[in-house]
């Protein structure tokens, strides 16, 4: 199977509940959204198949897009052989279980208010809200060991972590860490 990579590179984690720690990233093409704030390229640099997506020196692979689930991923995590813990992000909206092999961690960063899955390992909600979205209604909704407020790229990270506050536990402020440094 052919997966249509936007990149690939090892580096830190900036955000969600591996911040710090070091991984290695696939960025696949493709999503099911069309989110005006979308930060990410989605053109396709590569066809690549399972084994060319293998990274032999790393404890974390976070799969990312654009959508991943929009893939079937378990060739890919199947090539770490539980020799690398494999993380998905994804936007909520497609159900992993037929795309993703048993022990695969899901972090979700819902961009809807419905369709979203109810059951994730983390969450990171965007501040600004998005509409029909908040903290309260996905704490109400959505199960996880790990929630996160991520402030939007360019808003006041001040009052992301006001927000945080005002919330308390289990919310955490969740920024984007790479970019403040300047890594990818």
């Amino acid at each position: 199977m052919n997966y249509p990579v936007v990149e690939m590179f090892y580096s830190i984690q900036g955000e969600g509940p591996l911040a710090g720690s070091l991984a290695w990233f696939i960025r696949l093409a493709g999503c099911n959204l069309q989110c005006p704030f979308c930060d990410t390229d989605h053109l396709v640099q590569k066809m690549l198949g399972e084994r060319e997506l293998y990274f032999h020196d790393t404890k974390h692979v976070v799969i990312t897009g654009g959508e991943p689930l929009l893939h079937d991923l378990r060739p890919i995590i199947r090539q770490y052989n539980g020799q690398a813990e494999v993380w998905i992000e994804t936007n909520g909206t497609i159900d992993p279980r037929e795309r993703v092999s048993p022990g695969t961690k899901i972090v979700m960063s819902p961009k809807r208010a419905s369709n979203h899955l109810h059951e994730v390992d983390a969450v990171k909600v965007l501040y600004p809200y998005l509409p029909g979205l908040s903290a309260e209604t996905i704490l109400d909704t959505v199960e996880a060991d790990w929630y996160g407020i991520q402030p939007l790229e360019g808003s006041d990270l001040r009052t992301a972590a006001e927000e945080v506050l005002r919330l308390g536990y289990p919310w955490r402020l969740s920024l984007q860490q790479h970019k403040i440094v300047g890594l990818r």
